[in-house]
């Protein structure tokens, strides 16, 4: 299979890349790896302009981060044209220019991250755990370059939606809208959920569109950054790892507090159903277990009852208040609640629920 992504010094320390392919390596020898693409760029040595053009239906979301971050980090300027189609992590990549310009007859798509998994419901939780982290780093950059905030991002993705190049514009995805361009291959738009039929017509008339002879793009070009430095592809490599361990122990954190609250708030049955809902905080959590104690009519910690009870019953957290508050640096790394829950597990008082099947 023919790689249509390359990368080629087109003058004296200036750098063309063609993104004209998937994104990441596939089995069957397409595409382009984030370390070969950091490996090639760092072998031409000086250079102090990047031109990236881009035609790609996206591909691998690991990849794709990390051919953005190496882009990113270069002190070269960088230049980015949308030639024909730059959907999922290839918008994510576009990100990366100094200047972003599209052509007028080009097409941008956002979604969120998709995965296949398989194996247990741990696996899948993990997974699930992933495809939000990865979300997350995609609204961040997004909401960054465009200056909307990350609900509206957020819905865009959730929806995957098409712009034309004057909506991507409007929208502060792009910078410029340069003329017509032509492509000599179109992807198929059936590929993706919901692609609309102007997507596909479109795609395919770029092929048979003939450009002018001399075309100027009206870019205005900023100052240029310092000479290239060298791109270490092994750190590219670690920084994707570090990545997937720490969004599996936030959720593992997640959940581990999740079940304290509800051990806590003697709500043990609500944990399982909380902690798989990815979508939950810790903060949505205590909400709802405060309205569940309010609607009980008792306060955190008691048995149940009114004011009128003080003082005929003993409550057995005041000890773990006292500890809490004698020393400070417990509440720098959690709330008072969640060290009650959890000196009430050690003491034998409460226990973790164990999971069924």
């Amino acid at each position: 299979m023919t790689n249509l992504n390359s990368i080629k010094m087109v003058a004296p320390k200036k750098a063309e890349i063609l993104l004209y392919d998937t994104i990441g390596e596939s089995f069957f020898g397409g595409g382009t790896s984030a370390v070969s693409f950091a490996e090639q760029l760092s072998a031409m040595g000086d250079i102090s302009q990047i031109d990236v053009r881009i035609n790609s239906p996206g591909g691998s979301v690991f990849e794709g981060l990390a051919i953005y971050n190496t882009l990113k980090d270069s002190p070269a300027n960088v230049s980015v044209y949308v030639d024909g189609l730059a959907a999922s992590i290839a918008t994510v990549i576009a990100m990366a220019g100094d200047t972003i310009s599209m052509a007028e007859n080009a097409v941008w798509m956002v979604h969120d991250p998709r995965a296949v998994e398989s194996g247990t419901a741990d696996d899948m939780m993990k997974m699930a755990s992933t495809l939000e982290t990865l979300t997350n780093s995609a609204v961040g950059i997004y909401s960054s370059r465009t200056k909307q905030d990350e609900a509206t991002i957020r819905a865009a993705m959730k929806s995957e939606t098409w712009y034309s190049a004057a909506e991507a514009k409007a929208a502060g995805f792009v910078d410029f809208i340069t003329q017509n361009k032509q492509i000599t291959a179109s992807f198929d738009a059936k590929q993706f959920h919901k692609a609309p039929d102007w997507v596909q017509k479109q795609l395919t008339a770029m092929t048979m569109f003939k450009e002018p002879e001399t075309v100027t793009e009206p870019i205005v070009k900023p100052e240029e950054k310092p000479i290239a430095q060298t791109v270490n592809a092994n750190e590219i490599a670690m920084a994707v790892t570090a990545a997937i361990q720490k969004a599996t122990a936030d959720e593992a954190k997640r959940q581990t507090t999740i079940t304290a609250l509800c051990l806590q708030a003697k709500q043990p049955t609500l944990a399982a159903a909380f902690c798989a809902d990815v979508s939950i905080t810790v903060d949505d959590v205590r909400n709802k277990l405060f309205d569940a104690l309010c609607k009980a009519n008792g306060p955190l910690g008691d048995q149940g009852g009114t004011a009128a009870d003080d003082g005929k019953q003993v409550d057995e957290n005041d000890k773990y208040r006292a500890e809490f508050k004698s020393e400070k640096a417990y509440a720098a790394s959690m709330s008072e609640a969640e060290y009650i829950a959890m000196r009430r597990i050690d003491d034998g008082i409460d226990r973790l629920p164990t999971s069924s099947k």
